[in-house]
């Protein structure tokens, strides 16, 4: 029986990167997801992060918002002046600094799934249209066909890496294990 020990030296190669990639998720430092977005009144953009929602003018950060949950969350913006954010179970209205001016029961989760659904499309108060796309895996939002918000450089190289993480686990497994595993058909 003939065990394959090569592609077991990229194993400890793979568990770095992999490491690397948990510690810049976990603390915080890059955001894999959106969970949804939205402009203001003013034209601020509010793009929703694992963490925190992000407020941007112009491309600059003018502000970060608490989601005031540590869970998974769905938000956008009423009327151009308040948000509305749902963690399933519980919908808070914010004003556009946070600010908690209401909180009430999500029942049978209605507002998380509306929320959810409309997630990739926006419509600011002057009409104006607004969606999110994936580009090679990026995620963009764009008005009409231009891009008005990419997701950061290192977000994307430590989604990119995870994926090759995974695939390179699989060669590993598959190039070391397959050849016993055939044999043992023999």
């Amino acid at each position: 029986m003939k065990f394959n020990k090569s592609p077991l030296l990229f194993a400890p190669i793979l568990g770095v990167v992999m490491m690397f990639c948990l510690g810049m998720i976990f603390s915080g430092t890059v955001s894999l997801s959106m969970n949804g977005f939205a402009i203001d009144k003013d034209g601020y953009l509010y793009v929703g992060k694992e963490k925190e929602i992000v407020v941007f003018n112009e491309g600059e950060i003018v502000r970060t918002i608490s989601p005031k949950t540590s869970r998974g969350y769905q938000f956008t913006i009423l009327n151009g002046e308040k948000i509305l954010l749902s963690t399933s179970s519980v919908a808070y209205t914010m004003d556009l600094s946070g600010e908690v001016l209401s909180k009430e029961e999500d029942e049978n989760i209605k507002i998380y799934d509306k929320l959810q659904r409309e997630k990739s499309f926006f419509t600011a108060e002057d009409g104006t249209e607004y969606h999110s796309r994936l580009y090679w895996g990026r995620t963009q939002i764009c008005q009409n066909d231009e891009v008005i918000y990419e997701m950061p450089l290192l977000d994307y190289i430590v989604r990119v890496l995870i994926v090759v993480v995974f695939i390179g686990l699989g060669v590993v497994l598959l190039t070391t294990f397959y050849p016993i595993l055939r044999e043992k058909k023999r």
